[in-house]
């Protein structure tokens, strides 16, 4: 018997002696027990304890007489019935547990994930999750399996910045992904992250997700933690962007407005356009750093200030002609933290 059948079956839900006692009626056709019972090398009073069982999860049929004989429904119609029992119980679990899940009094902030395929999915839904920003760096081979969730955040105006372990494959980095994000390519490797906004982060070394692994480096740590998402931004900057090789793409006015929660990132574009020529407005929502008001502002960048990568700040005009200094989360000597900052360009000068 072809062992990946068995264990795809297995997977379904049908016990080892289950998925054998099924793959032999398939291949005989109608049968007595005692003709399952020797191809499926199964004790011949189980047979029919297991046939009972095939019979209710529709893969069955059962010819009922002093000597019975059974038939394995046609696996199209068998399968379709046995997953619709699937997503019939997969509905009525959703709609139960997620009523517990919202009840919770309180979210572990860090756990840990193991699988390679588990964290290439995890990967994808955080940049799905993402709203405004999305940090990610990544190997070049897993980058056409996230090309979909690129081409995603891209149709919800996320800003995407993406650092790309290459080796010797940059070919593979194609203008489709280029036009999804602002891309750097860094050789040597570093560490695997994805960083949605300032809510979910997964952290993992560049091991994990190349083929050659074994299952023991397939690890990464996930996390939701404010604080460390702020570290783990500045690790990002520091470590992976600054020491990466940009991509030059044109600028197209078309991509704005642009939407940041980091505030280095923010800068960085707004470099971009003054560079070209253009006044940069800005939208800010944040609180005063004074007595930690909630404020939103707009005017045109004036300044823009990155000390060593390590302090950052924006000097921004409103339209009454005062000028107000914004820094990034955890910002203490500017007068506003952002939370969100929002880009465009104005006329040119």
């Amino acid at each position: 018997m072809d062992e990946k059948i068995l264990l795809a079956l297995q997977d379904l839900g049908l016990r080892k002696s289950e998925a054998r006692v099924y793959v032999a009626l398939v291949a005989r056709g109608a049968s007595s027990a005692s003709d399952i019972a020797r191809d499926a090398k199964i004790p011949h009073p189980r047979v029919y304890d297991i046939m009972e069982s095939l019979a209710a999860k529709g893969l069955v049929k059962i010819q009922t007489g002093r000597r019975p004989r059974y038939t394995a429904t046609e696996p199209e119609v068998g399968f379709e019935r046995l997953l619709n029992r699937f997503r019939e119980k997969g509905e009525f679990l959703t709609n139960h547990l997620s009523k517990i899940y919202d009840t919770r009094m309180e979210t572990p902030s860090i756990w840990m994930l193991k699988g390679r395929n588990n964290i290439i999915d995890e990967i994808s839904q955080i940049s799905c999750q993402a709203e405004n920003e999305l940090l990610l760096a990544i190997p070049v081979d897993v980058l056409g399996v996230l090309r979909k969730s690129l081409r995603a955040a891209r149709r919800k105006g996320v800003t995407t910045s993406l650092v790309i372990y290459s080796g010797e494959k940059e070919s593979q980095i194609d203008s489709e992904v280029a036009r999804h994000a602002d891309i750097r390519v860094r050789e040597p490797p570093g560490s695997v992250v994805a960083l949605a906004d300032y809510n979910d982060c997964l952290l993992c070394s560049h091991k994990t997700l190349v083929r050659e692994s074994s299952v023991d480096e397939e690890h990464a740590i996930v996390a939701g933690d404010p604080e460390l998402l702020q570290i783990l931004s500045y690790f990002f900057y520091h470590s992976l962007w600054c020491a990466a090789k940009p991509i030059v793409k044109e600028v197209s006015i078309e991509e704005y407005p642009r939407s940041f929660v980091h505030i280095w990132k923010a800068i960085e574009d707004a470099e971009i356009l003054r560079e070209k020529g253009y006044k940069v407005k800005a939208s800010i929502k944040g609180k005063t750093v004074k007595d930690h008001t909630a404020i939103e502002l707009e005017g045109l960048i004036t300044q823009t200030t990155n000390i060593n990568g390590r302090i950052f700040s924006i000097t921004v005009k409103k339209s009454d002609g005062s000028e107000i200094t914004v820094g990034g989360r955890g910002a203490s000597v500017e007068e506003v933290e952002a939370a969100n900052i929002t880009l465009g360009p104005a006329k040119k000068t």
